[in-house]
């Protein structure tokens, strides 16, 4: 019976913006997103370390360690995490106690010399095919990590979808040949809403009917977005799993 649900993701899965515009992690906000509602629906204990603006590699991170921390407590069968993959075209850099969010586009002004020169190197030499094999690799390091420790889980991407990626420059160097292995392990997994479909993301299939801009709001959807997508999703993890909430 599980009894802890962790969620992990970006603004989206933080519930940024629902309870008002330019808010991106306030409690209630987490308390209404689809995990906090569904963590509600089964009276489970809630974990969420959606982090806005964050990347993939935020998201490996900070799901292994707190996983690990989760584990002292709770039985594997009693966790479930779903991730809300986040674009792959993001970075970070911590300097001090702070952490400084490499995203196109972003406002550098205020940041420290080195941070604001690392994000411009970021930027002249950021290379998709080379960002895509990262989100494999992190995407293949979580599921075998979790399946390692017997943890179910359900995936989807938060706003753009995966892509094969034409060649992987850091296996290559070495005169390695190709492989497609991680590309092949990610469209086969049934616990990965179809990774590589544009059409079935989250901000994608919310749009149709909710409104990201609602007063003001930078792309973000209210509570009633978060209510059908936790019904959304649960309709795919009951199907997979069935009995899991009992």
């Amino acid at each position: 019976m599980i009894k802890a649900l962790y969620v992990n993701g970006c603004s989206h899965s933080a519930g940024a913006e629902i309870s008002r515009p330019g808010f991106y992690r306030q409690q209630y906000d987490l308390d209404h997103s689809f995990g906090g509602l569904i963590a509600q629906k089964y009276n489970l204990v809630h974990y969420n370390d959606a982090c806005p603006g964050g990347s993939n590699n935020l998201i490996q991170t900070t799901t292994v360690q707190s996983i690990l921390t989760l584990l002292e407590t709770y039985h594997p069968s009693e966790i479930f995490v779903i991730i809300g993959w986040t674009g792959y075209d993001r970075s970070e850099v911590g300097f001090g106690n702070d952490l400084y969010k490499f995203i196109p586009n972003t406002d550098i002004k205020g940041w420290p010399d080195r941070i604001n020169n690392s994000y411009k190197s970021w930027i002249m030499s950021f290379d998709h095919d080379v960002a895509m094999n990262n989100f494999l690799l992190q995407y293949g390091l979580v599921t075998t990590f979790l399946k390692y420790h017997n943890i179910r889980y359900y995936f989807f991407n938060s706003i753009i979808p995966a892509f094969e990626p034409r060649v992987n420059a850091l296996h290559e160097v070495l005169g390695k040949k190709p492989n497609h292995h991680l590309i092949k392990m990610m469209r086969e997994d049934s616990r990965f809403l179809d990774p590589f479909n544009g059409e079935m993301t989250f901000f994608h299939i919310l749009k149709q009917n909710y409104d990201s801009t609602k007063n003001g709001r930078w792309y973000h959807f209210t509570e009633d977005g978060h209510v059908a997508w936790a019904e959304f999703l649960l309709n795919r993890i009951d199907k997979l799993y069935p009995s899991l909430w009992t």
